[in-house]
């Protein structure tokens, strides 16, 4: 399977891909190995009582509470944001 499958199959973006891609964690070309974790991955994903759980340890609430507020905000819009 490739990235463009992972994409369409697994509903994850391009830029997700990149990060993972970028930091090591799937290769650009995707093993069958690649493939089993982001099919685990997505179904994490889909999952809000562990993403809730995952979100508790962010220790503070007001930082919780920037992240989701700025979910979608750019780089720049969060950058003027802060500044």
């Amino acid at each position: 399977m490739n990235l463009e499958k992972a994409i369409n199959e697994l509903r994850f973006t391009r830029k997700f891909l990149a990060i993972l891609i970028r930091r090591g964690i799937i290769q650009k070309v995707p093993t069958d190995e690649d493939m089993v974790f982001l099919s685990w991955l997505s179904r994490f994903w889909g999952d809000t009582a562990a993403i809730r759980e995952h979100l508790k340890q962010i220790m503070s609430r007001a930082r919780r509470e920037t992240l989701l507020r700025e979910l979608e905000l750019t780089k720049p819009e969060r950058y003027v944001r802060v500044y």
